[in-house]
């Protein structure tokens, strides 16, 4: 008896430093990270090449479907405080 295959979970992180791409065992937790693959930010083909390890049979649409965090070179923080009294 044949079972379908599970699907794979896809993280993408990008930042000014890097891009770091993970391939996980289900889309959304308890997973197990089984690759994960680092490569410059500016550089196309080494992008490619990222994806192409880390996704070697190419889906049917040719998307990626991927949980993503960017982080902006220029961060900004606020913090504000709460007054309890005054949020109802």
């Amino acid at each position: 008896m044949f079972f379908s295959q599970k699907t794979k979970g896809f993280f993408v992180e990008m930042y000014d430093h890097a891009v770091m791409l993970a391939r996980t065992s289900a889309p959304m937790a308890p997973f197990t990270v089984e690759e994960m693959v680092e490569c410059p930010p500016n550089d196309a083909a080494a992008l490619e090449a990222a994806v192409s390890q880390i996704q070697p049979k190419k889906s049917p649409s040719g998307y990626l479907h991927a949980t993503v965090g960017i982080y902006p070179a220029k961060r900004l923080l606020r913090r504000h405080s709460l007054e309890l009294k005054r949020v109802k």
